[in-house]
């Protein structure tokens, strides 16, 4: 899992404040605290998760100079197909024949992650995909070995979107309320932590879109808990704004400004997304939302690989002058 902005939780201030006096900071969370918080995570999540008939993963820790060694001794020990690392994430779930492990990065994790309440996000979210791949369809396990397969290339492309979306807003769902007064908040910060998402999602960056990010917006728009509470908030007229410096205060709903943030994006995309959320809003509304068709992560795919299509016939209109 990369980098995800969080709302700090206030039951976990005192613990956090703990963990700073003691000089835990960026790069800082030590191998003996991963090791004591994880147990207590890990109950936390049983107690609210459903139960997936296989035993929940062990956590293994890699640093710079051992993760290679040992990632490559857990795909033989659990006989895995995840052949290929990802390299970006903080942490990485792998699973096998032989049972699931998450591998903990340290040398990574320690540049995005500061706290007790931001490593327990992460955790959560990386049992979100223990808890996905055991109960989607067996046959999708082809598609961790991370090889596209040419007469299957969208459902691949919308497995691994499909894949990251659920198992953040697992992580999002797991989080504690927050309190927050609308008529009083400051609507940018959550606009501007999703419009963060959304634009570095729908970026071109080596002919593909990163739909990682995409999938953690559409996890936020969908499941965050303070994200939630201000779309809520900015179509019932609590949220109020100013459209620019000086101007009367209005509800946010008469001001013209997209809650979502599609109106940072080129607007060739806009109905796009809105096709991905409603898909993945079927999809969560279902008895078991974890249990995906392989019709459903296809379409995804096909929607995510849309947005790279329109990206390239822009570019190709701009270099025509046809606009």
């Amino acid at each position: 899992m990369r980098d995800s902005f969080q709302y700090v939780d206030k039951s976990d201030k005192k613990r956090n404040s703990h963990i700073r006096a003691c000089g835990i900071g960026v790069g800082m969370i030590t191998q003996k605290k991963m090791k004591e918080w994880y147990p207590e995570i890990l109950a936390g999540f049983e107690k609210t998760m459903p139960d997936i008939k296989r035993p929940l993963p062990e956590l293994v820790i890699g640093t710079k100079a051992t993760w290679m060694k040992k990632r490559a001794f857990l795909i033989e020990q659990l006989q895995s197909n995840q052949i290929n690392p990802d390299g970006t994430g903080a942490m990485e779930t792998i699973h096998g024949v032989n049972g699931d492990v998450i591998l903990v990065y340290q040398h990574i994790l320690g540049n995005q992650v500061n706290d007790y309440s931001e490593f327990r996000h992460c955790i959560w979210h990386e049992l979100g995909h223990v808890t996905a791949i055991n109960t989607q369809n067996p046959s999708f396990i082809r598609f961790m070995d991370q090889q596209p397969h040419p007469d299957e290339y969208e459902a691949f492309r919308g497995y691994f979107f499909w894949s990251e979306f659920i198992a953040e807003k697992t992580a999002c769902d797991l989080e504690p309320e927050v309190e927050i007064d609308w008529s009083k908040a400051d609507y940018r910060i959550a606009r501007n932590h999703l419009g963060r998402y959304l634009v570095d999602g729908t970026e071109m960056k080596d002919d593909v879109i990163d739909w990682y990010w995409l999938s953690f917006y559409f996890a936020r728009v969908l499941s965050d808990k303070v994200i939630q509470g201000y779309l809520k908030a900015a179509e019932d007229g609590t949220l109020k704004c100013r459209r620019a410096y000086g101007d009367k205060e209005m509800p946010f709903n008469e001001s013209g400004i997209d809650p979502l943030c599609l109106d940072i994006i080129d607007e060739s995309f806009r109905p796009i997304v809105m096709e991905i959320k409603g898909i993945l809003d079927s999809q969560i509304k279902r008895n078991n939302p974890y249990d995906v068709s392989f019709e459903t992560i296809s379409a995804l795919g096909d929607w995510v690989i849309s947005i790279e299509r329109l990206h390239k016939m822009n570019e190709f209109r701009q270099k025509l002058g046809l606009f």
